[in-house]
């Protein structure tokens, strides 16, 4: 790694320092830094571990001194644990890697310039390749198709991911309108049964507004309780979601439940609640008709005499009266 990346990265030691400038070039000494995730789950966070000598790889490899521990940060590549400058790799030092042009795997990183986006930079390089080839054809043969691009390193992050979680967020959407469709039938359902209190509601002087908002304080309550426990399975749920999409991308890891998914959450609870609430047809204060489904009867006077006996639990027929008590009834 060159000494240029951590500040082109915009990265700071946590302990210790970074590899800066001094530690270039085939004269320079070996030197570590180690990611903050090695040091603190491998070494458990040991302090000591600076001026530390390690030696990488086996036989004749080259050492090394730690010389700093990075910031908690996304490691790229994923598994990255130790980050060496170039001198402690001869590959990297040799012919092939210095002078030689068939090395085509080269990986560099670079900030865009104020003002730039990635299609300029694009542009750019391709000009530059262009020239490349025409200065050294036969290290770029016609035939071959080398290419040279540039991209954002967040999309190279997720790119793993991406396509993962789209697709879970996709199928999420049809579970979630199955589950909402499935309430709202029972919460229309109870409030079907619930029609003759409705309807004795009505009778007694209670407007349409008055009924819907009984079913609105019901709704926003059962709403309510279901956000909140949706917000309580919704932290582990993210652990495990997080865990499954680390084998794609590093950046899954760092998956939270953002304070915007909050919000979501709240409006869609109370939208819910309030088409619950004025959804169901409610009978009306002057309706001339009240179904008493659960007793059996029907009430189709429109006098106040009637209405008030059976405000009292009578009911007045033109025929005859039936006095309704203790479960018993008697002819007049």
């Amino acid at each position: 790694m060159g000494g240029s990346y951590f500040q082109v990265m915009g990265l700071r030691p946590m302990l210790g320092r970074l590899l800066d400038a001094s530690d270039d070039g085939p004269k320079a000494a070996g030197a570590v830094v180690l990611t903050y995730r090695f040091w603190s789950t491998a070494l458990n966070s040991d302090p000591s571990v600076l001026g530390k000598n390690v030696r990488l790889g086996a036989g004749d490899s080259r050492a090394a001194t730690v010389v700093g521990v990075l910031e908690p940060c996304v490691p790229y590549p994923q598994e990255t644990e130790i980050i060496a400058n170039i001198v402690t790799s001869e590959h990297h030092l040799s012919a092939t890697m210095v002078t030689g042009r068939i090395h085509r795997m080269t990986e560099l990183f670079a900030r865009l310039a104020p003002g730039a986006d990635l299609q300029t930079a694009r542009v750019g390089l391709d000009s530059v390749y262009k020239g490349m080839k025409q200065e050294h054809p036969e290290a770029y043969p016609s035939q071959t198709d080398f290419q040279i691009s540039a991209e954002r390193l967040r999309d190279q992050l997720t790119s793993g991911a991406r396509t993962i979680l789209l697709v879970l967020m996709a199928a999420s959407m049809p579970v979630f309108v199955i589950a909402c469709s499935n309430v709202a039938n029972l919460i229309l359902a109870r409030t079907v049964r619930r029609e003759n209190e409705f309807a004795i509601r009505a009778a007694l002087g209670a407007s349409a507004l008055d009924l819907r908002r009984v079913l609105l304080a019901e709704s926003l309550l059962l709403c309510v309780i279901g956000a909140v426990a949706g917000l309580l399975i919704a932290e582990p749920m993210v652990v495990v979601l997080a865990r499954y999409a680390s084998r794609f991308s590093v950046r899954a890891l760092d998956f939270t439940l953002d304070s915007s998914m909050l919000w979501v959450g709240a409006g869609l609870a109370i939208l819910a609640a309030a088409l619950l609430a004025f959804v169901p047809r409610l009978p009306s204060s002057g309706a001339q008709g009240l179904g008493l489904a659960g007793s059996g009867l029907r009430i189709t006077g429109t006098t106040n005499r009637k209405l008030k006996a059976f405000a009292h639990g009578i009911i007045i027929n033109d025929v005859r009266h039936i006095a309704v008590a203790a479960g018993v009834a008697r002819p007049a």
